[in-house]
């Protein structure tokens, strides 16, 4: 059993090990941002991205490994006993297959992308990118936050009520993009 001091330290460490991955991600994508000379290159570069982070959720779901020190193997088995193992295995199950629709949809933006202008000509657009930038990793933390606060305060029903709503809404989000992309894609096409 663990204790709420013991619980309370390995969230701060959670939220730790979640910037010291998200941080550099954000840098590397700024880079990409004010260096993609096409977009094409920029898809490309988002792409090989998005893969790394894919096999990264792979390899963690397949294999069971889905911590990669001791203390956060201890949080993930804290994590599993109060979900329950059914519900934490979906839970992994669903970030792995979000993350592979991810790569897929850029792929599709990649293969659509015209190569022959600047992908950005105006520099206020990569300021902007660099503020959503900004505000996207306070959004993580709330995010990692509000899920802790769920599986430390709900009971195992509960949180596979919200689970259940949870992908109901995810999978309505990606259809929604998914066919507005499609949309989008078919009148560029059409007006080339």
């Amino acid at each position: 059993m663990m204790t709420k001091e013991e619980l309370q330290m390995l969230r701060k460490k959670q939220i730790r090990n979640n910037y010291m991955i998200i941080i550099p991600l954000m840098i590397l994508f700024s880079i990409v941002v004010f260096f993609a000379s096409s977009p094409k290159v920029f898809y490309l570069l988002l792409w090989i991205m998005v893969i790394l982070v894919f096999m990264i959720e792979g390899y963690r779901y397949f294999t069971g490994k889905v911590a990669f020190s001791k203390d956060m193997k201890r949080l993930a088995e804290y994590e599993k006993g109060k979900m329950g193992e059914k519900q934490f295995y979906k839970e992994r199950k669903t970030a792995l297959l979000t993350q592979g629709l991810m790569v897929i949809v850029i792929g599709m933006q990649m293969l659509l992308a015209q190569d022959e202008e600047p992908f950005f000509t105006d520099g206020a657009f990569r300021w902007t990118m660099v503020a959503i930038l900004v505000i996207f990793i306070p959004a993580i933390h709330v995010s990692v936050k509000a899920r802790a606060k769920r599986i430390d305060e709900w009971d195992q029903e509960k949180l596979k009520d919200y689970q259940k709503n949870n992908i109901k809404r995810g999978i309505a989000a990606f259809f929604i993009t998914f066919f507005g992309m499609l949309i989008v894609a078919w009148v560029v096409i059409a007006n080339l």
